[in-house]
């Protein structure tokens, strides 16, 4: 599994009512991309953020590919200030320290 996760403000100017919309169309292009697994956003005090699930790195990567020439990408991005931060990484197997449960 592998994780995208994008921290964001909006331009101040920018209300939830026309961001909302745009992130619905994401998340509908999102599950059409092959590897997609989960998408959530969540928002926060003055922040928001976004977490998406692929199936591989490869995969995420051409859906990133994919996303920077699609239409979207320009309508979305103009509302979101340039000063946001991300991490992505694939998950950890920590079965080999697990103690048993009690």
């Amino acid at each position: 599994m592998y994780i995208q996760t994008v921290i964001f403000s909006l331009h101040p100017d920018v209300p939830d009512e026309a961001f909302l919309p745009l992130a619905a169309e994401l998340h509908d292009w999102l599950r059409r991309q092959p590897g997609f697994a989960s998408y959530a956003l969540y928002r926060g005090q003055g922040e928001w953020m976004d977490q998406i699930f692929w199936l591989s790195e490869p995969e995420a990567q051409e859906a990133n590919r994919r996303f920077n020439a699609s239409t979207l990408a320009p309508r979305l991005l103009a509302l979101v200030d340039s000063h946001h931060h991300g991490f992505s990484g694939s998950c950890t197997d920590l079965s080999e320290w697990l103690k048993p449960p009690v």
